[in-house]
């Protein structure tokens, strides 16, 4: 491996299992997408970057992107409309990155703001769409309030360094001395008046958030979230242990840096999206799990999606919608998916993403929504490219996109599984995935409840189930879409068992017929853990919890947790959903 180095790896690793299953290389759009559109240029690198900002303009009618022939040269701002015509340049920029970009926003419907280098210093320049220079501001620009009055951001000079592909390379400086002067930390500027303060300096920030062991010079700012619903913000404090191991927290504040809270029950949060005023999705390492939690930035709690466990970056589209990616799975393949949060509804996109593109230069999928335009980035070849969709998330769209994407429910659901990029890198990882007995287990119980393969193919799969895993699952059961079992082992379903969608079962569960005639009927969502028995005519209403060896025989009614024998513990409220409208931000 040392001589092939990662890249050559990558590369051997990935051809050989497309080689071993006769996979062809290909793009795959989902036919409910109406519009495909792709911005990209032979001789250039075409991309946007990162996917907290919108690439389509407010009204829906023109699209940005960058285009980049050479590493070392400035970068060129495009403009095109959004079906990819007309692209053409309005702007070049000195400051910009593989991943950010040059953080190029929308300011107004006809204005673009973004990140410029002027010698000396970063600032950020405001262009019309016809490419004139409006205005220019002695400060770069990370995150942007929902009144365009200000810009949070960190040094750019030490995010550069210490996490390369993110921040900036313009300024040579000893860094040693560099990052332990007060640039670092977190600074604003004001659009009326130009004037810059630092809100927080490093200092400040590890009062607020003690990192415990650290090696000296490592801690910095980065992934800066101005709330589009309130006046506040988040950021990840990063830092590195002595053992050298990548550690952060997320930090709350307001506009003035007043800490409101810190999320820090995890080993590392990756990416972020605002829900509301209060709510944030995060996606997080917990020991070697990757995990979508929903917290209240409040008070700390969080709901965790149970169906979601491979990282991606997330993105609200919808009431409870949202778009996500994954990393390049075992055949090199990038996954744009749509979820709600009880799990995956639909593959919206499949892109293939070259294996020789490691590290800083690896090219995210960044799935960004605005004005009924979903885009992200991909690759063709060794070049970048940025493909716009347009899609309303609508009640009738998402029916449609979850019926064509129906037959391959399963498959998609369990994209987890194969989708981290260490297993392209570690043989006995990506063997371990590819062998995974759950995700074999869940293929037999599709192919039994659907009926594939005849009767013969009934009788096989039923046997599999039974003698390989230990379930018995009666071939009449009727199972609803993104059903998972977390632990196969033991798992009993009668002939009369009806469960809806998104339902959860652990190990040893027993659900079928009591003294009563009929059978159980699980409504949607319901979670039942270890060893719980759910017998006879009973319906166990939608987002149920039925704990650890619990025995039910009567009703329960939606969004109840219950323990022991028929005992309801407490209700739960259905998770708050903001109304259409609610908050937002003035400026896009």
């Amino acid at each position: 491996m040392n001589a092939l180095g990662d890249a050559g790896y990558r590369r051997l690793l990935v051809g050989g299992l497309r080689a071993a299953s006769f996979y062809r290389k290909r793009e795959v759009i989902n036919p409910a997408v109406s519009v495909h559109a792709t911005l990209a240029d032979d001789s250039a690198d075409c991309w946007f970057g990162y996917y907290d900002v919108p690439a389509t303009n407010p009204s829906g009618t023109m699209q940005l992107c960058l285009a980049v022939r050479s590493e070392g040269e400035p970068a060129s701002l495009m403009l095109s409309a959004v079906d990819g015509t007309g692209m053409r340049e309005i702007a070049k920029t000195s400051a910009w990155c593989w991943q950010m970009g040059c953080r190029a926003q929308w300011f107004r419907e006809d204005t673009v703001l973004f990140n410029d280098f002027d010698g000396s210093k970063f600032i950020s320049r405001v262009v019309g769409v016809d490419g004139r220079e409006l205005a220019s501001y002695p400060f770069p620009v990370y995150a942007l309030s929902r009144d365009c009055r200000y810009a949070f951001y960190p040094d750019f000079t030490i995010l550069g360094r210490l996490r390369p592909g993110y921040g900036y390379t313009n300024v040579d400086v000893d860094f040693n001395r560099y990052v332990h002067d007060s640039l670092n930390g977190i600074w604003r500027g004001d659009f009326e008046d130009s004037s810059i303060a630092c809100i927080l300096t490093m200092t400040q920030i590890e009062e607020i958030d003690p990192p415990g062991d650290l090696l000296d010079g490592s801690s910095y700012v980065n992934h800066i979230s101005a709330c589009p619903y309130a006046e506040r913000l988040m950021f990840f404090h990063l830092w590195k242990e002595p053992s050298g191991r990548l550690r952060n927290h997320v930090v709350i504040i307001d506009h003035d840096g007043i800490p409101i809270n810190v999320l820090s029950d995890f080993t590392r949060a990756s990416h972020y999206v605002w829900k509301d005023e209060r709510h944030l999705l995060l996606t997080v390492l917990s020991g070697s799990a990757c995990t979508y939690r929903l917290y209240d930035v409040e008070t700390g709690d969080f709901d965790e999606l149970p169906q979601l466990s491979a990282d991606g970056h997330p993105s609200y589209v919808g009431d409870g919608l949202f778009v996500t990616d994954t990393y390049p799975d075992h055949l090199g393949m990038q996954h744009v998916l749509l979820c709600s949060e009880h799990g995956v509804l639909a593959e919206l996109a499949t892109v293939y993403h070259n294996p020789s593109m490691v590290g800083e230069h690896r090219c995210d999928c960044h799935p960004r929504y605005s004005s009924g335009h979903l885009s992200f980035d991909s690759v063709e070849g060794s070049r970048r490219t940025q493909h716009v969709m347009r899609v309303e998330f609508g009640p009738a769209t998402v029916a449609s996109l979850e019926a064509s994407s129906e037959d391959k429910s399963d498959l998609v659901r369990i994209y987890k599984s194969l989708c981290n990029t260490r297993e392209i890198l570690w043989p006995k990882l990506a063997f371990s995935r590819l062998t995974n007995s759950a995700l074999k287990a869940h293929l037999r119980l599709y192919r039994l409840t659907h009926g594939r393969g005849g009767k013969l193919g009934v009788i096989r799969n039923h046997n599999v189930l039974l003698e390989r895993y230990g379930a018995w699952v009666s071939p009449q059961a009727t199972i609803g879409k993104r059903f998972r079992m977390m632990h196969v082992l033991g798992i009993c379903l009668g002939s009369g068992t009806v469960i809806g969608d998104d339902c959860i079962l652990y190990q040893q569960v027993t659900i079928g017929k009591g003294d009563n005639a009929g059978f159980p009927t699980l409504g949607d969502g319901v979670i039942v853990y270890a060893g719980a028995k759910i017998i006879g005519n009973v319906t166990i209403g939608d987002g149920a919890v039925i704990g650890a060896n619990a025995v039910v025989t009567r009703d329960v009614p939606a969004h109840a947790v219950v323990v022991g024998a028929n005992r309801v513990i407490r209700l739960v409220d259905a998770p708050r959903r903001p109304e259409a409208g609610e908050g937002g931000s003035s400026c896009h």
